[in-house]
This record gives structure tokens, C-alpha cells and sequence, in this order.
């Protein structure tokens, strides 16, 4: 990562937005928001501050994957179910940056629901994982396999 992350502004203009695509927590957690850790950088994610000292919070649009996918092979990937990535500015605002993307991902077959607080979009899937990702993993079964009893 620290390799790449130097570079990053090289590709850059003064328009480009980063859609960051991604489970957990991301590095820019807690930018674009009030409160006492407002600014700060999640450096689990982000250890050295790299992607935080080259991706301004401006240029950030949050994206939360919904897709369920198998490794099938190095490099060859299956998938299972899911078409949703919900999108959301940082600070809540509905700008037409994020019409923009959304309207990208529509034309490619997806959903994406422009959100007012990504952050809870983020908690949400959290949640999912939380609760389903052990089941998975003890049982060896798929999410597709564990929701098919009721």
C-alpha cells in the first residue's frame, strides 16, 4: 500500500472522486465528521497515515460491497448473490458527484442507493458480518446455505 499511495495524486485532477470500496471500517472513518475524533485516521486501516496524507476527505465518496463472491482460485472469483453498493458522501450531502457514481453503477445492472449517512450503512453491514461470518465459517456453509432454513 505505501507503495502505491505516493503515487495516487499523480492521478488525480481537480474533479476526481475515490470511491472507496470496502468491508469494515475505512481509513476515513472519522473525517467529515463532528465529535471528539473528528479528523483522526483509523490506523488499523491506515498504520502509517499514507492514504490519509494523499486522498483529501474531499475527494472521497464511501461505498459499502454487498455482492457475496467465492474464491474459486487464485485469481478466479464466483459470484454467489448480490447486486447492492450503496454510496454516500462523507459529509451527508447530496451532490451530484455521487448522482453521478450512482448513476454509473445503475447503467452497469447494480443498485445504488445514494444514502445521507454512509457511516450507518457501514455499521449495518457490520452487523451482518458479525452475526453471519461465524456461522459461516463453523459450519463451512455459505450465507446462501445458512438462510435457507428458517
Amino acid at each position: 500500500m505505501q507503495a502505491v499511495a505516493g503515487e495516487l495524486p499523480r492521478l488525480f485532477d481537480p474533479h476526481t472522486a475515490v470511491v472507496t470500496m470496502q468491508n469494515g471500517i475505512p481509513f476515513w472513518y472519522f473525517q467529515k465528521q463532528a465529535g471528539a475524533l473528528a479528523g483522526s485516521i483509523v490506523r488499523s486501516v491506515d498504520p502509517d497515515g499514507m492514504l490519509a496524507a494523499n486522498i483529501a476527505p474531499e475527494r472521497i465518496i464511501g461505498c459499502v460491497v454487498y455482492p457475496a463472491c467465492e474464491l474459486i482460485a487464485p485469481g478466479v472469483v464466483r459470484h454467489v448473490e448480490g447486486d447492492r453498493f450503496p454510496l454516500g458522501e462523507l459529509d451527508g450531502a447530496a451532490s451530484e458527484r455521487v448522482a453521478r457514481v450512482a448513476a454509473c453503477f445503475v447503467r452497469a445492472g447494480f443498485k445504488a442507493p445514494v444514502l445521507d449517512d454512509i457511516r450507518a450503512e457501514i455499521w449495518l453491514k457490520l452487523w451482518g458480518n458479525l452475526t453471519f461470518n461465524p456461522i459461516s465459517a463453523l459450519s463451512r456453509s455459505t450465507l446462501a446455505d445458512i438462510c435457507q432454513f428458517p
